[in-house]
């Protein structure tokens, strides 16, 4: 890859501190979610360590392998097998501050969860131990299997506490097109170890049922809308269905409200920063850099619309590199997701924005 913004060097050398993963300690290995104002880590998050395994992964294929990124992989395994050793799965949230029971995510496991941890377990074949890696693979595809349900789905949420009576009434609890993720994350980790075939078949399943949801419905531009586009990606990006770009640009398009050259941008991505969060930002961005490279949008209007995007995403990039959630209290944290996806978004900005392609590697280790 040819020179990086300043701004993603901050942000790489931020990922790859201290203050992201701890180096010493019970919590050695473990990644945080995100720091508060005074600069404290508030919670350890496992669905964010599958996510910085896949992006160390990438670190490792777009800018040459290295010890470092090694040495942090190794560590993340760590902690997640030490998260697993006694038969249980790890809390959603691990708090630093406070009784984690405290949080009702606690009570149960998340299908996505577990699933982006596999993905990252899985990409980091390279960089990390073998043996501990396959192990560590082979126990959260089995924690996944009771998640898949016979009519071949996948259950979002599985409760294991008597206190909670139904899940809240959120996106992650409940079954969606942002499962399209899932999905592919999940048959990702297939082209590294075979995987259950009950798995594979819900996987397949679970794909094929929410690809053509855009088609049918409006999507709306917030998180889990990004997740199924970026489903749609990386199943195109592994060749399992090359016919998914058309359909990712086309709601792509919608979301960002640019269905016509006239169009103006919708409003979640108008204005000023402070109207956004961050990871949304940074997943529109990156789509659209993706969807510029494979679906054909090069047009001087949808140059702009990215140009705008980038230029409003880097407003939440701190002095050392941390991206804040929210530029308005009380969201202006240090997001550890939101500056792996910045950190993504702004690679892809610079390449397409050279006219260059995206590699079909770097979209396969889509964050």
């Amino acid at each position: 890859m040819g020179k990086t913004h300043p701004a993603y060097k901050a942000i790489q050398s931020w990922l790859l501190g201290p203050d992201v993963q701890f180096a010493d300690g019970p919590n050695r290995g473990g990644i945080v979610g995100w720091l508060d104002e005074r600069g404290s880590a508030v919670f350890l998050y496992p669905e964010i360590m599958g996510y910085y395994l896949t992006w160390l992964a990438f670190l490792s294929h777009a800018f040459g392998p290295a010890d470092e990124v090694a040495r942090h992989a190794n560590e993340t395994l760590r902690w997640i097998s030490g998260q697993l050793a006694s038969g249980g799965a790890p809390p959603t949230r691990k708090y630093l501050t406070y009784n984690e029971t405290c949080d009702w995510r606690n009570s149960g496991s998340f299908a996505f969860d577990l699933a982006m941890l596999a993905r990252g377990v899985a990409a980091v074949r390279n960089l990390a131990n073998e043996c501990e890696r396959v192990q560590l693979l082979e126990k959260l595809l089995d924690r996944l299997l009771p998640f898949c349900t016979e009519c071949r789905s996948f259950q979002a949420f599985r409760s294991d506490s008597q206190f909670l009576s139904e899940e809240p009434p959120r996106w992650s609890c409940i079954q969606g097109p942002y499962q399209a993720k899932v999905a592919t994350a999940v048959l990702s980790t297939n082209t590294i170890s075979p995987i259950p075939s009950q798995l594979h078949l819900t996987a397949a399943a679970v794909y094929s049922r929410w690809r053509e949801y855009s088609r049918q419905n409006t999507l709306e531009g917030d998180h889990p809308a990004f997740y199924h586009l970026e489903g749609l990606a990386l199943a195109g990006a592994n060749g399992w269905d090359p016919d998914a770009w058309p359909v990712a640009k086309d709601a792509y398009l919608q979301i960002i409200g640019m269905q016509s050259p006239a169009a103006r941008m919708a409003p979640y991505f108008n204005g000023s920063a402070s109207e956004n969060r961050s990871d949304v930002l940074a997943q529109a961005l990156r789509m659209g850099c993706i969807l510029r490279s494979r679906a054909g949008l090069d047009s001087p209007v949808f140059d702009r619309k990215l140009q705008h995007l980038a230029e409003v995403l880097q407003q939440f990039v701190t002095d050392d590199g941390a991206v804040l959630f929210s530029l308005s209290p009380p969201y202006r944290h240090k997001n550890v997701w939101s500056s792996m996806f910045a950190h993504q978004a702004l690679c892809f900005y610079e390449v397409v924005n050279g006219g260059n392609s995206l590699e079909d590697r770097w979209l396969q280790l889509l964050v």
